[in-house]
């Protein structure tokens, strides 16, 4: 994981976007792999929400910040299909 936040930051130096592949799949070899990894993250996200609601105690707020066309609505249709709201 902490290669992957390496691999995605770029603080304290300028950023060209041209520069970076926007079909890169940071942490996997291809994109059939960051799809299958995907799967088995949503089934966990799905168990823990399960545990979350049954445990009636705590709340889960995601705040998605980026500029326009940085991907949110795409997070939101690909990764946070499985949460129940």
């Amino acid at each position: 994981m902490k290669r992957i936040i390496k691999a995605l930051s770029v603080r304290g130096r300028a950023v060209r976007l041209a520069n970076w592949n926007p079909r890169a799949t940071p942490g996997c070899k291809d994109k059939d792999e960051a799809a299958e990894r995907l799967a088995q993250n949503l089934a966990r996200i799905d168990t823990l929400q399960y545990l979350l609601y049954g445990e009636a105690r705590r709340s889960l707020l995601i705040v998605l910040q980026g500029m326009d066309t940085a991907g949110k609505d795409g997070v939101i249709r690909k990764a946070l299909t499985v949460f129940n709201p």
